[in-house]
């Protein structure tokens, strides 16, 4: 899912790819504050279970990093008493489509649409942007060219 992406950002692959990431690592961390908050343990608790120290708890409820290893955060979310059952991926190219659609102002269908206007759509490319032309729109149809 998609959360409050910039605007400006939309269109540049790097910066997009670099928010996604860090808004899926601060998101994941967040977790696991929560999922030991919603187990009714404490750090110390917790701490406890995992054979460890409350400020390493601490430490790692604070890290906006992610260096927190797969094993140590299936270790900690099965201490509290969850089961981790899958992760959820996407394709690039629908995460960026989602993702302008998202932040364009026109709604998404109907006469005024984008999906109906006469303006480019962003298209993946292997080292800089690229559009195409809409085919809904009544402008002439062009191959994919370079933004």
């Amino acid at each position: 899912m998609i959360r409050n992406v910039p605007q400006e950002i939309v269109n540049d692959d790097q910066a997009l790819r670099e928010f996604l990431k860090t808004d899926w690592i601060l998101s994941t961390m967040l977790n696991l504050e929560k999922v030991r908050k919603d187990g009714h343990y404490s750090q110390r608790d917790l701490a406890q279970r995992l054979g460890t120290t409350q400020s390493v708890i601490s430490r790692t409820e604070s890290d906006s990093t992610g260096a927190i290893s797969v094993r140590r955060y299936v270790e900690w979310l099965l201490a509290c008493d969850v089961v981790p059952t899958e992760l959820a991926m996407e394709p690039w190219l629908k995460v960026k489509t989602q993702a302008y659609m998202t932040n364009n102002s026109s709604p998404i269908w109907g006469e005024n649409s984008a999906l109906n206007s006469n303006s480019s759509l962003p298209v993946e490319g292997s080292r800089s942007s690229q559009t195409v032309d809409n085919p809904n729109s009544n402008a002439s149809n062009t191959p994919v060219v370079a933004a």
